[in-house]
């Protein structure tokens, strides 16, 4: 069996709708995934980063708290 021009363009056709369609099922399912795994990792990540915030201001008032006594030290201290 021989398949003429016109036969080989509409098999051609049939495949590509048949295949498109899936196609973009599979697109939007992927484009769904990475959407909620994004979504997913933001609220993850925001409280996590508010955390190390307010703990490197914590640590940032320690150091100024010792940063005076630390000079008294350094100024009574013998020189050699």
């Amino acid at each position: 069996m021989n398949l003429n021009e016109d036969d080989k363009k509409w098999f051609e056709a049939l495949l590509d709708t048949k295949l498109e369609r899936p196609r973009v099922a599979l697109e939007a399912s992927i484009m769904n995934t990475e959407t909620r795994l994004l979504t997913e990792s933001h609220k993850w990540a925001s409280p996590t980063e508010l955390r190390i915030k307010s703990h490197v201001m914590a640590i940032r008032a320690i150091d100024l708290e010792l940063e005076d006594p630390k000079e008294r030290v350094t100024r009574l201290e013998p020189k050699h």
